[in-house]
């Protein structure tokens, strides 16, 4: 009998039921809610601030100073910083390794450990023939697992570093998301400080300030939704779908950044001055929101800049540094705090992030031409505020007219 050939390998019809799309819905939650379990940020922001809850409890129990007591916040944003730029690889590095240890599974075990569940068209096709075959010639339809060269892998990895130091845009909005980052994580080594020995705050109470934070992160999620809602309809109208330039992305980082300066400053100088509490709980409000702002505007902005490939790794160098700054301070800010102050420490902080305010705005001016000379941004993009520059590119900058 003649063996199928990969083209004619399909589903048997629009109602095939191990086609994905005609799953119950049951599975399709199933399925779903493991990648977004496994991958939901929220998770791992939690798991790294948590653990300064229990700070002081840790430099009591081991006898270590303060300092060494963060070194667990720290090494663990270190560590996610470390691994962000193999994420782009591990596809490959997973495809390789995935027999290896199939193999072992399978005997050791069953085969249904291997895998209970897989939605991707091609790998259900070709389980379901060498089912329905058991012969050796459905099994010539595996798919070799190829493993990438060397020469990939130094492209995937170093590209991101490569990015940082050529690329103006990627190099400045890092810098100043990553320092955004790195002050974020540092009340959470200042917030005991400041509640705990100057306003007598159990580890209770303490715990409860940064309720603040959280509230500033969701009024920032929410302002960037508003200000996309209320400006891309009409750009989209104006430029076309996909065709508006990425400098509007960056309209909450340019209202966003004047809040971080503020937000330190009052911070800063009411907790000196030992003013009523809710007025320095409440101050760490707008540096949430304006911190949600410039990331989410500076992430869109990237993306939009260099497209999903090229962008991919700059967000990639863009995660690596702010995780750098967000171990790093942590265990400098106590001892900031103590020697210059609460006031004057928060406005050495407040002072870079005014250096660092015009950073949006620049991009917003002068980001078309800066784009113009990108080594890896080969689609040319229609400039900001010019209607007559659309026009569909090749991915050589090519314009084809309408």
């Amino acid at each position: 009998m003649e063996s199928p050939t990969n083209n004619s390998i399909d589903w048997s019809g629009p109602d095939d039921p191990d086609c994905p799309y005609n799953w119950p819905m049951w599975r399709r939650i199933y399925v779903a809610s493991i990648p977004a379990f496994l991958y939901f940020d929220s998770y791992w922001s939690f798991a790294s601030s948590v653990y300064t809850s229990g700070a002081e409890d840790i430099s009591e129990k081991f006898g270590v100073s303060h300092t060494a007591s963060l070194l667990g916040l720290s090494l663990f944003l270190w560590a996610l910083g470390f691994v962000y730029p193999f994420y782009f690889i591990s596809p490959f590095i997973g495809a390789a390794f995935g027999p290896v240890i199939g193999g072992f599974v399978s005997e050791a075990k069953d085969f249904r450990w291997l895998e209970w569940v897989e939605t991707y068209k091609k790998t259900i096709l070709q389980k379901r023939l060498r089912a329905e075959t058991r012969s050796d010639a459905a099994q010539s339809h595996s798919l070799p697992v190829a493993l990438p060269s060397s020469a990939v892998i130094q492209r995937i990895v170093l590209k991101p570093f490569k990015m940082l130091f050529v690329e103006s845009i990627v190099l400045f909005l890092t810098i100043y998301m990553a320092f955004s980052f790195a002050v974020f994580y540092s009340f959470f080594a200042a917030f005991p400080y400041v509640f705990g020995d100057h306003y007598d705050f159990t580890p209770n109470q303490q715990g409860l300030t940064f309720i603040s934070m959280a509230l500033g992160c969701v009024i920032g999620f929410l302002a960037i939704v508003y200000i996309d809602w209320r400006t891309y309809p009409a750009l989209e109208a104006k430029y076309g779908v996909g065709a508006v330039p990425p400098e509007y992305r960056l309209y909450g980082a340019m209202v966003g950044c004047a809040l971080n300066p503020v937000s330190l400053f009052w911070f800063g100088w009411t907790s000196d001055a030992g003013v009523y509490w809710p007025c320095s709980v409440v101050a760490a409000v707008p540096f949430a929101v304006g911190n949600i702002m410039v990331y989410s505007s500076g992430a869109l902005y990237i993306m939009n800049s260099y497209g999903s490939l090229h962008g991919a790794s700059a967000l990639s160098a863009n995660s690596l540094l702010r995780y750098a700054g967000g171990g790093a301070f942590p265990l400098f800010t106590v001892q900031m705090f103590s020697s210059l102050g609460i006031g004057w420490a928060s406005s050495l902080l407040g002072l870079v992030s005014v250096a660092l305010v015009p950073v949006p705005w620049v991009l917003y001016k002068y980001g078309e031409r800066i784009r113009a000379r990108s080594q890896y941004i080969t689609i040319k993009q229609p400039v900001l505020g010019d209607q007559n520059s659309l026009g569909q590119m090749t991915s050589g900058g090519t314009r084809v007219s309408r």
